[in-house]
């Protein structure tokens, strides 16, 4: 029944995928099914600048 820390999400997304799932559900299942208290969530888009500079150190292709 007490907060003991707080979750900042950023959700990746790509905007020129019109059949891509929608990563704002993750807010809903880490709130719901883990009980993590989400303090901010913000889109960042996957062709921006910051986009690639989060997905470059997770991509699978990058590190082979």
């Amino acid at each position: 029944g007490k907060v003991i820390g707080v979750t900042q999400l950023i959700l990746l997304n790509d905007s020129s995928c019109t059949g891509c799932y929608d990563p704002t559900l993750h807010t809903f299942i880490l709130e719901s099914n883990f009980q993590m208290y989400v303090e901010s969530a913000r889109a960042v888009d996957i062709s921006s600048a910051e986009g690639k500079a989060i997905h470059k150190p997770h991509n699978r292709k990058a590190r082979a």
